[in-house]
């Protein structure tokens, strides 16, 4: 029920259920999705380990990464989990087999799947690799010839093209988004503001609209016309800061869009106002600033039916994506 206001901020009350997490578990989440089989999957980094786990609806599965072998990011390809690190490694028989690209002290910061039919990864010292076995890698051109150029994010839209972000120390003012198809870059054109940069996040829904995300200049949407800084409706009190936004995540179904943001936490918007988020577990004041404990530092990711938040306690959270629609 949407009630009182905080900061400027209306709210909604949503009640989410709680996931204990074994010991193996504990720590900082660093990666959040769930499978075709319904499974939930998490990367967690602890004091003096790492490991990934998957949580079935009843009990949990982890593995051991070996001591420095940290996970920032996996994809599920054909329900089978490929993590990043130095080398991609898949899960297979219960152990972590490599599986590319080719240079093992190359460091993979991007990786896609396309609609599991093949894997992309961007690495930073080889550039950008396609895969449709994970067996055999071939190397596609950069999207911009700019030296020290990385593709920082990846992602598939519905026709099965490639759309990639860049990063780098020559690539000054609006950053482009670029189009992989009929073996060819294009570029969609940048809105002319310098926020649109450093892109960490693209969502290509069915819809054919793209969703950028940025840790430095906030949220975007692109209609296929124009792009629209999500961050700032067209009430001017109901604005997030650019900077300080550590996640997002789009329930597509829904057409709603959720913002982790440093200063007021957990907040939704699908048309209109941005709305935070409280439990009824949640103690509010004027000077709170962390949602769900500290679940601000973790991850949010949406499967068809749930909102999941994972941060660093010994929880994982979900909430039925329905109670969002309700008065």
């Amino acid at each position: 029920m949407t009630a009182k206001h905080i900061h400027h901020f209306p709210t909604q009350t949503i009640r989410f259920q709680a996931i204990e997490r074994p010991p193996e578990l504990q720590g900082s989440v660093t990666a959040l999705d769930t499978d075709g089989l319904g499974r939930i999957w998490i990367g967690v980094i602890g004091k003096e380990y790492a490991a990934i786990g998957a949580y079935d609806g009843n009990s949990w599965q982890h593995w051991q990464l070996n001591a420095g072998d940290i996970t920032q990011q996996f994809v599920l390809f054909q329900n089978t989990v490929i993590r990043q690190g130095r080398t991609l490694h898949m899960l297979a028989n219960d152990a972590w087999v490599p599986c590319g690209p080719p240079d093992p002290d190359d460091v993979i910061v991007s990786l896609c799947n396309q609609h599991d039919r093949a894997l992309w990864a961007g690495t930073i010292l080889n550039g950008l690799w396609f895969s449709p076995d994970t067996t055999s890698w071939t190397p596609i051109p950069q999207p911009s010839p700019i030296e020290n150029a990385l593709v920082h994010a990846l992602a598939c839209d519905p026709t099965g093209a490639i759309l990639a972000a860049e990063v780098g120390t020559g690539l000054w003012g609006p950053h482009l988004i670029w189009r992989w198809a009929d073996d060819s870059w294009q570029p969609l054109e940048p809105p002319p503001n310098r926020n649109f940069r450093c892109i960490s996040t693209i969502i290509a829904p069915d819809s054919g609209d793209i969703w950028a995300f940025s840790f430095e200049g906030g949220l975007w949407h692109w209609d296929g016309m124009s792009w629209t800084h999500v961050n700032q409706p067209s009430q001017k009190a109901n604005r997030i800061p650019s900077r300080g936004l550590s996640e997002f995540a789009l329930a597509e179904a829904q057409d709603r869009v959720f913002v982790m943001s440093a200063q007021y936490g957990l907040l939704t918007r699908r048309e209109g106002s941005w709305v935070r988020i409280t439990s009824p577990d949640e103690v509010c004041s004027a000077n709170e600033r962390f949602y769900l404990h500290d679940g601000i530092c973790g991850r949010i990711h949406t499967d068809e039916r749930r909102l999941w938040i994972a941060g660093s306690t010994t929880t994982l959270h979900w909430a039925n994506l329905e109670q969002f629609d309700q008065p």
